[in-house]
């Protein structure tokens, strides 16, 4: 090889090759020979040469072939690791040197395709050195070509990875003996390992998903895929370390199965991006199923539940209605003159009402707690004021059999505003008085209420009921919060109630926080207390309440349509308004409301909801689309929480449920005619001439006690002539000394005494000194209370002495 210059002066390297021409003779007379370009041979060989020198450094094996795969030259990191020098590797295959018996022969023959069809190629392979001994290698290699795209050799480099490949294998023996189907990912190769040799979750054995990467994805549900490749590229990304997926995959039989796909990184590379990840599979197929199945039960449940709720509607409207008729008469008929045993039987049936209205209550309020409907006020309540109207309202329960209601312990310490339900306290606080009264003979029942645990926000506060009752076996105690729970079938005979009461209070009591708990010895008495904690308030808080009392015609002039269907809530409706001033008319559905409305002249609407033709709903819908624009307040017997969203977004102003009390009744109604309900006689104290009618007391229950027995009932009437007014006379000078403790004492001695001579004019009265004396301190409220006990008195002293003259 020479170097030859052409005529203009360049150069190029040439290859000569030459031989001698002979005569006949044999004689040399000449030579010839052929100059070949070798220049770019030349410029690949020190291509090579500076690429032999960088390899030879490498840490790597570098191996350089020709094209037809036979080795050219080796690095010095070959030698060390296969033991064969490069006088032993050139002209041979790397397979004929490495290769041995446990050598994959598939890998060996997509490796020669691969060279033969001059691609690239890249595999890890199982080789053995010059001293036998196994080890794995990583191959990577491409080929060499020269200017005109032709292979003139090809390149490739190893790496040694039988440390990693004796590390995976144990991991996978590992692997194979645990229940998860665990599996591994190279983002290099973007091929997945699987860790079971037969892979009962796809179907498929190991091999096959190792030899058919595309097996793998084809599984996975086509319309779940997209998960798998978004988790990928927030790998890639770097955006995740670990991934927690749910998806369908296909198995081999054609079954869909559910995995539950949990993953994390383990190794990086130095950019930080992961290079491979590791997880398992595991199939939730039994609980996708059960999920499902529990799914479909919750669906049934659900309707089941609002189906309930329907019914509980419907039932509370078909029972209301009727009973807002009973209740509101019955109002109605108190009003009129009604000697000792009218009055006994309208309290009757007040009574029966009332004992009625709870059971709905009880009903619907379980109903509610148990749909998850029953929501809380949170707002500022005074609870001594609780437990005082509580006690208010049951006082006459216990008195009537002979039982004391006392509040032996209020802690000083209680705040006087706190932040909570009211309502709900108010009804806990009931229901247990109610049970202790109604459970208790003889004895008494008495009320506690102490702080537990304050900080600067809250008190921990827990009330006690205690009373004298007939007890409970310690068995039953674990069941008193039970539905429809009672000891004895007699106890329901005898005490009447629906065993609802007790677990709705420790449903309420459980929704604001608390807890509630009871002791109780058969035959001793019963003790129940529970524990809330409520945020402290100020005045601030408490919401601006208003007692009312209305004159005769505070609703003269004001015309207003009663649209129902029911003939008596038309008629307990009229009667009231009648009674204030108000004119009437009357629509027995939605479809004459409307008509009535937009051609007749009325101030307010009271709608019912539930009416034939067209309901209440769509009747106001229908008035506010026409440009209605007067109140139209719902009157319905519907109690479902919900009710009045419904009403308002139906176009109404407001809500009243029946049955209603009337007082309720016409403060709803003033507030939206904008008519004040004026105060009459809040000030001044009536005389005895406007109280009385034909006379101030009644004998029907002195009689009936006696029997006939007159001079007991003369002896009744002397004793009242000459304690009533001394015990009057007591209960001045100790209001005049300030001991409000002795007049609340001497209004429970009178107390008797005006009930068994039937003075009603006087009969709350005396009960509201008792109760409230101590809280009224000197003030005009408990003045006036006492000036017309005083009036009241000395009038019925007057008549007792008129009538025993005339005995």
């Amino acid at each position: 090889n020479l170097v030859y210059y052409r005529k203009d002066g360049t150069w190029f390297w040439g290859h000569s090759d030459g031989q001698p021409l002979f005569n006949e003779k044999g004689e040399i007379s000449g030579f010839f020979g052929i100059i070949e370009d070798i220049t770019e041979e030349k410029s690949n060989e020190e291509k090579l040469l500076v690429l032999s020198q960088i390899a030879e450094a490498n840490v790597n094996p570098v191996i350089i072939a020709d094209k037809e795969g036979c080795i050219t030259w080796v690095n010095k990191s070959f030698i060390q690791l296969t033991g064969f020098s490069l006088k032993e590797a050139i002209g041979k295959k790397p397979g004929y040197l490495l290769q041995g018996p446990d050598t994959d022969k598939k890998t060996v023959q997509y490796l020669s395709q691969q060279i033969k069809k001059g691609e690239p190629f890249a595999a890890e392979i199982l080789n053995y050195c010059k001293r036998k001994k196994k080890y794995w290698l990583r191959i990577q290699g491409q080929p060499i070509k020269n200017s005109k795209n032709e292979i003139t050799g090809f390149f490739a480099l190893e790496e040694d990875i039988t440390r990693e490949k004796e590390s995976e294998l144990r991991f996978r023996t590992v692997l194979e003996n645990i229940g998860d189907n665990v599996w591994e990912h190279d983002f290099k190769t973007n091929k997945t390992y699987f860790s079971k040799s037969e892979n009962d979750f796809l179907g498929y054995s190991t091999n096959e998903l190792s030899n058919n990467q595309k097996l793998w994805w084809d599984s996975v549900h086509i319309d779940d895929r997209h998960l798998l490749v978004e988790n990928d590229l927030k790998y890639r990304n770097g955006e995740t370390e670990s991934h927690n997926l749910e998806y369908r995959i296909i198995h081999k039989n054609g079954t869909i199965r559910w995995v539950l796909d949990r993953g994390v990184v383990i190794d990086r590379n130095s950019a930080g991006i992961p290079k491979k990840i590791i997880g398992t599979h595991v199939d939730v197929t039994s609980q996708k199923t059960l999920e499902a199945e529990l799914k479909k039960a919750k669906d049934v449940a659900e309707a089941s539940t609002k189906a309930k709720e329907n019914f509980l509607a419907n039932m509370s409207h078909e029972i209301r209605t009727p009973m807002n008729a009973i209740i509101g008469m019955s109002s109605q008929l108190a009003k009129t003159n009604l000697n000792e045993r009218q009055q006994f039987y309208l309290q009757t049936i007040y009574g029966a009402a009332d004992n009625l209205l709870v059971i709905i209550n009880d009903i619907l309020d379980l109903s509610k707690i148990e749909a998850g409907k029953l929501s809380l006020e949170n707002i500022g309540f005074e609870p001594k004021k609780v437990v005082g109207h509580a006690m208010q309202v049951l006082m006459h329960k216990a008195e009537e059999k002979g039982l004391e209601l006392t509040n032996s312990y209020c802690d000083n310490r209680l705040a006087k505003v706190l932040i909570g339900d009211p309502y709900r306290l108010n009804q806990v606080m009931l229901n247990l008085i109610s049970n202790a009264i109604k459970f208790t003979e003889k004895g008494s029942v008495d009320i506690k209420c102490e702080v537990i645990k304050e900080t600067n926000t809250s008190q921990l506060v827990r009330a006690t009921i205690v009373d004298t009752g007939i007890g409970m076996d310690k068995d039953y105690t674990n069941k008193l919060f039970d539905k429809f729970s009672q000891e004895y079938e007699s106890i329901s005979r005898k005490y009447g109630g629906t065993g609802l009461g007790m677990s709705i209070c420790k449903e309420l009591i459980s929704i604001m926080g608390g807890e509630i708990a009871v002791d109780s010895i058969k035959g001793k008495g019963t003790t129940v207390h529970f524990e809330v904690e409520f945020k402290k308030g100020t005045e601030n808080d408490l919401p601006n309440l208003h007692s009312f009392t209305v004159t005769n015609d505070f609703l003269k002039g004001k015309k207003i349509l009663i649209a129902d269907d029911n003939e008596m809530n038309r008629l307990v409706a009229t009667a009231i308004l009648q009674n204030y001033g108000a004119t009437t008319a009357e629509a027995i559905n939605g479809h004459e409301a409307v008509e009535y409305a937009l051609h007749q002249k009325a101030d307010l609407i009271l709608m019912d909801i539930q009416m034939p033709v067209m309901n209440g709903y769509d009747a106001t819908k229908q008035l506010r689309k026409q440009g209605y624009r007067l109140p139209v307040i719902a009157l319905t017997a519907n109690a479902i929480r919900g009710e009045n969203k419904k009403c308002l977004e139906a176009g109404m102003n407001d809500y009243i449920a029946k049955p209603f009390k009337e007082e309720e009744f016409l403060k709803i109604i003033a507030q939206w005619l904008q008519t004040d309900l004026i105060l009459e006689n809040e000030i001044a104290t009536p005389g005895f001439s406007e109280l009385q009618t034909d006379k101030c007391y009644s004998l029907d229950n002195l009689n009936a006690i006696s029997q006939g027995n007159q001079s007991f009932v003369n002896k009744m009437l002397q004793l009242f002539i000459e304690q009533g007014p001394a015990t009057v006379n007591e209960i001045k000078a100790a209001y005049e000394a300030g001991e409000m403790e002795k007049v609340k004492k001497l209004a429970h001695r009178l107390k008797p005494s005006i009930d068994n001579l039937g003075i009603e004019a006087i009969k709350t009265d005396i009960r509201d000194i008792e109760k409230s004396a101590v809280e009224y301190g000197k003030s005009e409220q408990l003045k006036q209370l006492i000036n017309k006990v005083e009036t009241v008195v000395s009038a019925v002293t007057n008549e007792l002495k008129t009538f025993l003259k005339k005995q």
